[in-house]
């Protein structure tokens, strides 16, 4: 399902949802192509190298391989001469960075989807959902997030929780 609003609401303009279970035998997950290219617009008719990444907040961002630099020197401030002893800070951004993958997006004409093959070192880390498993995919922006379905819910519900508190105290 994709939502679209104007752009003089601010924030995002659009947003993607796509809920599923993953499949047994690859690990693979599927969405609709249509709607998804509608919010997501690197999306193209093709199959594209991406890079799959840690969140903040949960779940992991599926991002065009480009727009991503898995050692970003700039970011943490060092030279790659500074990495043969790093602080733990810096050790702790590194691992950040090393815990990402490199799956390719592949576009399939008929009938105009995307497949993903989740990494098995993901779904072993519990960072994706596993086989048989229900996911969803939240696309914003220029990400395509992926949770495992239970994860999701807990965020939606937390969420839901704080705008009801928030629309409370402004109904005293």
């Amino acid at each position: 399902m994709a939502y679209r609003r104007s752009s003089e609401s601010g924030g995002p303009r659009a947003v993607f949802l796509h809920t599923g279970t993953v499949e047994e035998a690859q690990a693979r997950i599927r969405f609709p192509g249509s709607p998804a290219r509608l919010v997501i617009p690197w999306l193209t008719l093709e199959t594209l190298p991406c890079r799959l990444v840690l969140r903040a907040l949960g779940g992991m961002s599926l991002l065009p391989l480009e727009s991503v630099d898995p050692l970003d020197e700039a970011a943490l401030g060092v030279s790659p001469d500074d990495l043969a002893d790093p602080s733990e800070e810096e050790e702790t951004y590194l691992a950040v960075l090393a815990t990402s993958w490199s799956p390719r997006l592949v576009f399939e004409a008929k009938p105009d989807r995307y497949s993903l093959n989740l990494p098995e070192g993901a779904i072993k880390l519990g960072l994706v959902p596993d086989r048989g498993e229900p996911f969803v995919l939240f696309g914003i922006s220029n990400e395509i997030q992926i949770w495992h379905g239970s994860h999701w819910s807990d965020r939606v519900r937390k969420a839901a929780r704080n705008l009801e508190q928030h629309r409370n105290s402004f109904s005293r």
